[in-house]
């Protein structure tokens, strides 16, 4: 595993700003837990690397980014340290870190009409138990409170209720965004869905081969090849 970056320089390599090319503070390469898998994966209408550090993370990401609400996600957002130190020592609690170390937010999502809304993602109810779970209930507090006086709204989405088919759905058209991708039907299904040109049951598992043959007709295929010719 690769060494990880100390806090001055994350802050160099401008990860955590806001801009076209947002660059997550913590990322995949220099996570390790035995509690979920860190993954990559490039946002398709942005073409960004993007760092999740656990299953349940990607799979919200996936169903958030598939909104036609949604401008951009920026994953993995640094808090203020000075803030959230202020916060903590006022409800009593031990910063996080030791102080030292900026908290993160799973994904903070921007909509198209320039609002932001935070979101913590955690795998299910059971994981904010005040009692087994103390302290992941005292770092959700201090984020709390630290978007509460940003004005921004701060939500708690668990993985566990989300349908991880619908997410696996939009994970295998993604890559057909981009019209170049598509040389067969099953390709250009995948892109006719990612594009919202098709209704499609993203709840259950599709088979896209079948799906194709059944929806994409040789008079289709041959018409989309031609436009995409003349996009050349």
């Amino acid at each position: 595993m690769p060494r990880k970056p100390c806090e001055e320089s994350k802050t160099k390599q401008k990860r955590g700003v806001i801009e076209e090319n947002y660059k997550a503070w913590i990322q995949a390469q220099e996570y390790s837990s035995n509690r979920g898998t860190a993954t990559t994966f490039h946002d398709w209408k942005t073409g960004r690397e993007m760092h999740f550090l656990s299953i349940g993370e990607f799979t919200v990401y996936l169903i958030m980014r598939y909104r036609d609400d949604v401008e951009d996600i920026y994953e993995r957002f640094p808090l203020d340290i000075k803030t959230t130190n202020k916060i903590a020592e006022s409800l009593g609690y031990k910063p996080a870190g030791n102080g030292k170390k900026a908290m993160t937010t799973d994904l903070v999502v921007k909509l198209i009409n320039g609002q932001y809304i935070a979101y913590s993602i955690k795998p299910s109810i059971e994981s904010l138990d005040p009692v087994k779970h103390k302290r992941t209930v005292e770092k959700l507090y201090i984020e709390m409170l630290y978007w509460k006086s940003k004005g921004i709204p701060w939500h708690i989405k668990f993985s566990s209720k989300v349908n991880r088919k619908t997410a696996m759905n939009i994970k295998n058209c993604a890559e057909f965004w981009n019209i170049e991708n598509v040389s067969t039907k099953e390709d250009l299904l995948r892109y006719l869905i990612i594009h919202k040109k098709v209704e499609a049951d993203l709840e259950n598992t599709i088979h896209f081969a079948e799906a194709a043959e059944s929806i994409i007709t040789d008079e289709i295929f041959s018409g989309f090849l031609k436009q995409k010719e003349t996009k050349k």
